[in-house]
């Protein structure tokens, strides 16, 4: 951009479990975010972050949700379209947090598909509860919101989409 900071696009889905897309350059794993962030906090005290995706793997979005909250850089998110889910988590880790006036973002609990015995699915909820604890857990640290109010309004088990007005007046954008 016109000040010379870099920029990553998390552009398409987070991971590589995307069935319904077999093209490979719209998936992007954690190894090649990370790895950018990294590269470019070496010589850079910002770095934007602009985001159009829908989403994706929970074990793709968090390494990168560590790599933004830990940079020695200040990392800017941006919301270029839809921050959706998983992308949703990853733009409010971002230490200074935006939003077009178009913008749309959606969080809810985490899902899965599971195929088994009931077993099998009790421990797959489980570990999808587990996997819901992490995300409120930052969530509530990015926003300051208790834990507590972030389940009760954003972890219901509905899919919670919001404009940029919305994000704005609850809190999120910083």
């Amino acid at each position: 951009d016109a000040d010379n900071t870099p920029e990553i696009l998390i552009y398409g889905y987070i991971g590589q479990e995307d069935w319904w897309d077999t093209e490979a350059e719209t998936n992007l794993t954690d190894i090649e975010v990370v790895k950018a962030i990294r590269d470019l906090e070496k010589s850079n005290s910002r770095i934007n972050i602009r985001i159009n995706s829908p989403g994706g793997s929970v074990m793709h979005g968090d390494p990168i949700i560590t790599a933004i909250r830990n940079s020695k850089s200040e990392i800017h998110t941006y919301v270029d379209g839809m921050a959706a889910s998983m992308a949703f988590d990853i733009w409010i880790s971002g230490h200074k947090r935006h939003v077009g006036i178009n913008s749309k973002l959606m969080t809810h609990a985490t899902s899965s598909f599971e195929w088994g015995t009931a077993k099998r699915m009790r421990q797959c909820a489980d570990m999808l509860d587990k996997f819901d604890d992490t995300a409120i857990a930052t969530f509530s640290a990015v926003t300051g919101m208790e834990e507590t109010e972030v389940r009760e309004r954003f972890y219901d088990y509905e899919d919670h989409w919001m404009t940029a007005k919305e994000a704005v007046e609850i809190g999120l954008v910083a």
